[in-house]
């Protein structure tokens, strides 16, 4: 009776602590930002240079107030010209205690043409926050034609329905005061006939990302499972 008391009291819970249910969460990737910069405007001006750009304007400044002071954060778009096409190119600019960085290696075709019969445009919501974590979401339409013959002779554009991609980017400055970001995740696709669908949740600093149809997005591959957070 008192060996089966012992073993009650002290080896089944050691037991169960070192089986969890099930398996550990994995890391989230994430990268830091280049910085930092005294304001947006040096941000634009460092970023114009990088890019080759004839100019770089910033969206609207979202701002959230912490214990450290202001947070904010802001989407750049710079317009450029690639292989003779002009287009735009976007990157997310955030700003913690110790100024302004920019995500500027990560940075997205984000309007203009592509090649003779592809475009892309996106769309940017305002960046939010959720228990201390910048969450920046958004969505790019990308419009791929292809030639067709016609009956009566010579080719002609057909653009068939355009796929269309949602994406989520997290952002923390973590202790050391340097922001960092994840790569794009897919939140949602939509391609032809297919499409698919992720949620993503935030549960004792993990992020969850449940979702089906992991094939059905041309663009982005789809992240699911649970993840560590560990912005330094």
């Amino acid at each position: 009776m008192l060996k089966a008391y012992w073993l009650a009291v002290h080896l089944l819970p050691a037991l169960s602590a070192s089986s969890p249910s099930g398996p550990p969460a994995q890391p989230l990737e994430v990268h830091r930002l280049a910085g930092p910069y005294p304001s947006l405007p040096a941000v634009a001006r460092r970023a114009k240079r990088d890019w080759d750009a004839s100019r770089c304007r910033a969206g609207p400044v979202a701002a959230r107030q912490a214990a450290t002071g202001a947070i904010e954060a802001a989407w750049l778009r710079c317009e450029v010209s690639v292989a003779g096409a002009r287009g735009a190119e976007c990157a997310l600019a955030v700003r913690s205690a110790k100024g302004w960085y920019i995500d500027g290696e990560h940075r997205l075709r984000c309007g203009g043409r592509l090649g003779a019969l592809s475009s892309v445009q996106a769309r940017f919501d305002e960046p939010t926050w959720k228990d201390g974590l910048l969450w920046a979401t958004f969505d790019v339409e990308t419009m791929e034609g292809e030639w067709s013959e016609r009956i009566e002779g010579g080719k002609t554009a057909v653009y068939p329905r355009p796929d269309k991609n949602r994406w989520l980017v997290l952002c923390s400055a973590g202790p050391s005061g340097v922001p960092s970001c994840s790569e794009a995740l897919v939140l949602g696709c939509s391609s032809g006939d297919r499409s698919a669908t992720v949620s993503a949740r935030l549960r004792r600093r993990r992020l969850v990302l449940a979702g089906k149809d992991e094939g059905a997005c041309d663009r982005g591959n789809i992240l699911l499972g649970t993840f560590r957070l560990d912005f330094r």
